[in-house]
């Protein structure tokens, strides 16, 4: 009978760690092979995700650079669209019923436009050329890059079309490349890295705004010769921008910043990349359900743990709680669902390659302080720490459970570790160290949750 016991007690603990953090990603059919997702795009017309980037192979079948999710099924009738295994597609837009992707390195033709029955080449210009991004805007298809040409129209890296014609907008720097485009305030914005192509004193930085007239100015713009604006949305009526750029080169934000019309603000901490500050990247901003998605190269937010994506709600960084053993650089919602597609291969420990989509409801609530890992935890197995802040030991305290914890500074770097923690509590002493924010994970059944410690 006591062996009896035992057995269960230990049977529940293992239900209990399974349970709190069974698998929240899925991959889509047998995966995809090659060399990543880039970009993704909902088509709510016909309920379809249109995904593109370097792939070789969509669910299990040769296929290059372009397939669409139902999702329940691949299609990829529509595949190869640069006639070979190379480029890659780089960005994806429907307009007017019309598919159009872009894509980078390509003679005279880095833009493609679906017929319905193939694809047609849009010539994009002279010598290797490359479209970044794709608008719409006023009804208008905005189109970004590297290229002096459109469809004959010579033009500057920038181009609109309104369903008939072709028009410059006469961006000033023909050797620049623009990644992103929005409309804020009434005025267009395009961010990307043209910071080499101005005069030291010229405000005009990786960044600038038309006016339908003039081109102007973005406050002081952003800084950094090999830094760039990636991505740029709207959010609570303000303009985000994000991408390759830090405060050690004199910006507000450390990849992240935002814009009101007048001023430029650090959005809570910004993110840390890999190894810290300069080693990382924000690839894409999506807004959905009131709030704001952030993913690419990074393992913090905010200050909390937050792997390649991160979510921010105005006021705090989250964090989803789980691994992903490379970079994500696109993100998308189809039906409320939401889907990851990068250069990944493993997420928790599962084989899911290069795309992927959330199963496990309401994310895991590792926001601000942390404390909302508590509603998803059992009442019985409630997580602790106690006292916060501190200035030597303390005390976690995590029910029935018996993790492993694993304590990081602010720059991620590991300080301490314990495989197997004592069960219901173990107290750490941290006084040898100095003051400042850490961050502690634990572990259970490959599954992790974080808490947020302060030493004073």
């Amino acid at each position: 009978m006591k062996r009896k016991i035992i057995y269960l007690i230990s049977l529940q603990l293992i239900l209990n760690c399974i349970s709190l953090y069974a698998q929240h990603w899925t991959k889509l059919g047998n995966g995809i092979d090659g060399y990543g997702v880039q970009c993704m795009y909902a088509d709510t017309t016909d309920n379809k995700l249109l995904v593109g980037g370097g792939m070789t192979q969509v669910d299990g079948n040769t296929a290059y650079s372009f397939a669409r999710w139902d999702g329940t099924n691949w299609d990829i009738s529509m595949q190869n669209p640069w006639g070979g295994s190379a480029p890659n597609t780089t960005s994806v837009i429907k307009y007017n019923n019309d598919i159009y992707i872009g894509g980078g390195g390509l003679a005279n033709s880095a833009l493609r436009k679906w017929t319905g029955t193939a694809w047609q080449h849009i010539n994009t210009g002279t010598g290797s050329s490359a479209v970044a991004c794709l608008a719409i805007i006023n009804n208008e298809l905005y189109v970004g890059g590297g290229f002096d040409t459109i469809s004959g129209v010579a033009a500057w890296n920038l181009v609109k079309w309104d369903g008939s014609v072709w028009s410059s907008l006469n961006f000033p720097y023909s050797d620049a490349s623009i990644y992103s485009i929005a409309y804020f305030n009434g005025e267009l914005y395009v961010g990307g890295n043209f910071y080499n192509h101005v005069t030291p004193n010229d405000s005009t930085k990786n960044i600038m705004r038309y006016d339908g007239i003039n081109w102007k100015s973005v406050g002081v713009g952003i800084y950094g010769s090999m830094d760039e604006i990636e991505t740029m949305v709207i959010y609570n009526n303000e303009l985000y921008v994000a991408g390759m750029f830090t405060k050690a080169h004199g910006n507000t934000g450390n990849y992240i910043q935002k814009w009101d019309g007048t001023q430029w603000s650090d959005v809570g901490g910004g993110v840390i990349g890999f190894g810290g500050i300069g080693n990382g990247t924000i690839r894409q901003l999506l807004v959905h359900n009131g709030k704001l998605y952030a993913v690419g190269v990074f393992q913090f937010a905010g200050g909390i743990p937050a792997q390649h994506i991160a979510i921010w709600d105005g006021t705090n960084w989250c964090g989803l709680g789980s691994t992903f053993d490379n970079n994500i650089g696109a993100i998308a919602f189809l039906n409320d669902t939401m889907y990851v597609g990068g250069n990944f291969w493993t997420i928790d420990g599962d084989s899911i390659n290069d795309m992927a989509k959330w199963t496990g409801g309401s994310y895991i609530d590792t926001c601000g302080n942390m404390t909302g890992v508590n509603e998803i935890v059992k009442k019985e197995n409630n997580i602790n720490v106690f006292p916060n802040p501190i200035d030597g030991a303390f005390t976690i305290s995590y029910g029935t459970l018996q993790p492993a914890i694993y304590i990081y500074n602010s720059l991620g770097k590991l300080i301490y570790k314990k495989e197997k923690a004592k069960q219901g509590s173990e107290v750490i002493d941290l006084s040898a160290y100095s003051k400042g924010i850490y961050f502690i994970k634990m572990q259970c059944a490959e599954k992790s949750w974080n808490k947020k410690i302060i030493i004073e």
